[in-house]
């Protein structure tokens, strides 16, 4: 095996670089790392996505503040690895702080994963039995929007460049030996690591491949980037809900809902998943959407949305469509008059009528 350690990198907020945009990472939401796809954070797919990779140990390096919340967010005792929680210095940059880890990485290759992107291939399948030197890595990258159909495998490719025309990180790589010197010079803002990285390294004369993936996804700075994620996940799951309480409820397709959901008098079409404590009545529930913990969904149809936990969807005259609703959010519609729709969101928020 080419690495038998990795990093996360479980970074804090990111905000959007396109002017007038307004990032979703912000407010009532979580920090990356700690966002749900299909019910999970992202933090927990990339720890089991290193499980399938024979990675032997495993550091999550996490800001000052944000590192018990995701240590709580993933607990878990089962993984396959020794998992150790640090802490980012305070007003230190990422290169700084994995420059901190030569201790813990020692003389030896490593995966780099941002803690932001999920894959359908197992890391297995994508290691091979190369070399790598000092100040060498391999980045896996994947087409950008716009360019092109289905990103296929390619073998390694060597350019003058880190990346090809129309590729974007993927937010995973693997460093060798000497990487962590060279990372002391990289403290880019949040979200373009990767690519500073990768310059610092050819410029102090490393070798830098890229290896394009297919079937990847990688966290944006909307709404829909967010969304798109959860389908990804979700395609992923095989239906269980044995355990949970369904009376008069019509289930289609994969769905998952945990044993202590109620689901009463609905159609939950999957894709789908219902989280602990969920209570679905007199709905229907579309593919594609996540319901978190202890949310409510009453006299309502939604599809193709997150419901962070504790959101309430009450008695509305129209689809929810395409959305994502914030922790303890309420919408819902008022019956006396004069009427009205009623929606209770946090900072941030966009809000879409029709």
């Amino acid at each position: 095996m080419i690495a038998s350690k990795a990093v996360i990198l479980a970074q804090g907020h990111r905000h959007s670089s396109t002017p007038g945009r307004r990032s979703f990472v912000r407010g009532e939401l979580a920090p990356p790392p700690l966002l749900p796809l299909a019910n999970r954070p992202l933090l927990e797919h990339a720890l089991e996505w290193l499980d399938t990779g024979a990675i032997h140990e495993v550091a999550v390096l996490a800001p000052e503040g944000l590192s018990a919340h995701t240590s709580r967010a993933v607990a878990k005792a089962a993984w396959g690895f020794d998992l150790t929680w640090l802490e980012r210095t305070p007003g230190a940059g990422v290169g700084a702080s994995l420059a901190g880890l030569a201790d813990f990485l020692g003389d030896e290759p490593f995966v780099l994963h941002m803690a932001d992107s999920l894959s359908r291939h197992p890391l297995e399948t994508l290691l091979r039995h190369e070399q790598l030197g000092d100040g060498e890595a391999i980045l896996f990258v994947q087409e950008t929007a716009g360019h092109g159909g289905g990103v296929v495998d390619i073998r390694a490719r060597r350019t003058s460049s880190p990346f090809a025309d129309h590729c974007a990180p993927a937010g995973v790589a693997i460093l060798g030996p000497g990487a962590t010197d060279a990372a002391r010079e990289v403290d880019p803002a949040p979200g373009h690591e990767l690519e500073h990285l990768a310059d610092v390294l050819q410029r102090g004369g490393g070798q830098v491949s890229t290896r394009r993936v297919a079937d990847w996804w990688r966290l944006g700075h909307d709404a829909d980037a967010l969304l798109e994620g959860n389908r990804f996940a979700l395609e992923a799951i095989t239906g269980d809900y044995e355990g949970a309480t369904l009376t008069r409820t019509t289930v289609q397709g994969p769905v998952v809902a945990h044993p202590s959901a109620i689901v009463e008098s609905s159609v939950i079409r999957g894709p789908a998943i219902i989280g602990p404590g969920a209570r679905v009545a007199h709905s229907y529930v579309g593919p594609y959407t996540s319901i978190g913990r202890d949310v409510t969904v009453e006299g309502s149809e939604i599809e193709h949305s997150i419901l962070f936990p504790g959101a309430r969807i009450q008695h509305l005259s129209s689809r929810l469509e395409a959305s994502v609703v914030g922790a303890g959010a309420r919408v819902s519609r008022e019956f006396r008059l004069p009427r009205a729709l009623r929606v209770t969101v946090g900072d941030g928020a966009e809000v879409s009528l029709a």
